[in-house]
């Protein structure tokens, strides 16, 4: 496949990619980082770590497209070996989050972040399998990069639908996401693209819709 097309591909990437920022700012500002630098308290260290390497994570799937854009192969490469030790961590403290989430009285609702979790994980992990296949790794990563919107919609929703149920509002979180992932599995089909990694991730995405329906709706 033709570099130039590889790069215009990476291109529409690295501007979807980008949306994710202020996104991820505004949905978290009033919960988190309107309180900078004096934040209470009561949150929890885990909780700031947690919030630093998300932080990190997001700048580098963004950062890594617009490096494929401008030339640097090199600097891409650098950036995703750093990504072997910064996802891994960030897995790691969403897995004690989840931990401290069973423990508590909505444990319930810990199903959402480990569904969530192993979707980002599993994109992650075929990406980095994929990684010399540009246009079936970047979908991968794209895949791993739209679960953050997770987190991101469920601070966003809840605002535009205060009445509804916290079961309602993931269900229509979850739907958006769905819709999103199906639009681009649309996109590259009829552009005769590489779409099955849409599909794979579409799917992961309405079992994990079942599977917290199920638990939350006993």
């Amino acid at each position: 496949m033709a570099s130039g097309f590889v790069e215009k591909q990476y291109h529409y990437l690295a501007f979807g990619l980008a949306t994710l920022l202020p996104l991820i700012f505004l949905a978290f500002y009033k919960s988190y980082f309107g309180f900078f630098p004096g934040f209470p308290k009561d949150i929890p260290v885990i909780v700031h770590v947690h919030t630093l390497l998300a932080v990190i994570w997001a700048v580098m799937l963004v950062a890594q497209p617009l490096f494929i854009m401008q030339g640097k192969v090199l600097l891409h490469k650098k950036a995703g070996k750093a990504s072997y030790f910064v996802f891994p961590l960030f897995v790691l403290t969403s897995a004690i989050l989840i931990g401290n989430l069973l423990r508590s009285e909505h444990a319930g609702f810990a199903v959402i972040p480990i569904g969530e979790t192993t979707i980002m994980a599993g994109c992650y992990v075929l990406a980095i399998i994929l990684k010399h296949r540009p246009t079936l790794h970047m979908r991968y990563m794209a895949g791993a990069a739209l679960v953050l919107l997770g987190p991101t919609l469920g601070r966003i929703v809840p605002l535009l639908f205060p009445t509804w149920s916290a079961l309602e509002r993931e269900n229509v979180k979850t739907a958006l996401i769905e819709i999103l992932i199906l639009a681009l599995l649309t996109f590259d089909w009829k552009s005769n693209l590489p779409y099955h990694p849409y599909k794979f991730i579409l799917f992961a995405w309405m079992v994990h819709h079942i599977c917290f329906n199920l638990v939350l709706m006993k």
